[in-house]
């Protein structure tokens, strides 16, 4: 039996009333909530306690409105609405906008999410909103950029022209992972610094401290730890919780 025909009409309208920013299920008895909990349509936020469409119950929500569904849409409606675009680390350098210009942006688009913080998490600002977690590569990417990090960027042959940051996908659905990527010249075999591994180890780890410094006071934890083979430290994020 489809999903959909398989749940009350209370339940159908809890999950159309969802609020289509941030997912948040505005209406709904204990009851009609704790049935769409035991369907996986929704979850509880760890520090609120309030509810949040899943990855099935934003389909069956596109669903019941009759639109289409796109998988891994992100959430977070207050930067789409700034039509802000995130810098992960791994764009092309010309590209790019000039600080002049780039600067204001990243204020407002992360005054926008500690405003929206605030609405979702009673007041709080100091972790991540639901939208955040389910979007980390997006939300991290932000919060190093805000906290004055330099995003890493290539040049137009893929190399890395620019040292900075690259956030990436990390190994669970709400973590991100976090590199330090030098300039390719540092790669290059038969530069006088890199014949002393332990000065290009030393300037990932520094790098890394930074980064990891400046996203535990947004709200995010860090754990480190090394690739294989090359023994590089990287950091993987998740949001915090009290």
């Amino acid at each position: 039996m489809d999903t959909i025909t398989r749940l009350s009409e209370p339940q159908q309208r809890a999950i159309i009333g969802a609020d289509p920013d941030t997912d948040r299920i505005g209406h709904g008895r204990a009851n009609t909530l704790a049935a769409l909990e035991r369907r996986g349509l929704i979850q509880r936020h760890t520090a609120t306690g309030l509810p949040y469409l899943t990855s099935e119950g934003r389909r069956v929500h596109a669903r019941l409105l009759n639109v289409n569904y796109v998988p891994g849409r992100v959430i977070g409606g207050v930067l789409d609405s700034l039509q802000f675009q995130v810098n992960d680390g791994c764009q092309e350098i010309t590209r790019l906008a000039p600080p002049a210009q780039r600067g204001p942006e990243v204020s407002r688009a992360w005054i926008a999410v500690l405003g929206q913080r605030r609405d979702l998490l009673l007041g709080c600002d100091d972790r991540p909103a639901p939208w955040e977690a389910q979007a980390p590569v997006r939300a991290v990417s932000l919060a190093l950029e805000a906290a004055g990090e330099q995003p890493a960027a290539t040049d137009r042959y893929g190399r890395w022209e620019r040292a900075g940051y690259c956030v990436e996908r990390g190994d669970r659905d709400d973590a991100a992972r976090v590199s330090y990527k030098p300039r390719h010249v540092w790669e290059q075999v038969g530069h006088r610094e890199r014949r002393d591994s332990r000065v290009l180890y030393s300037c990932h780890l520094q790098a890394l401290m930074s980064f990891e410094a400046s996203l535990e006071v947004r709200g995010w934890k860090a754990e480190r730890h090394h690739a294989s083979p090359t023994g590089r430290p990287y950091l993987i994020i998740s949001p915090t919780v009290d």
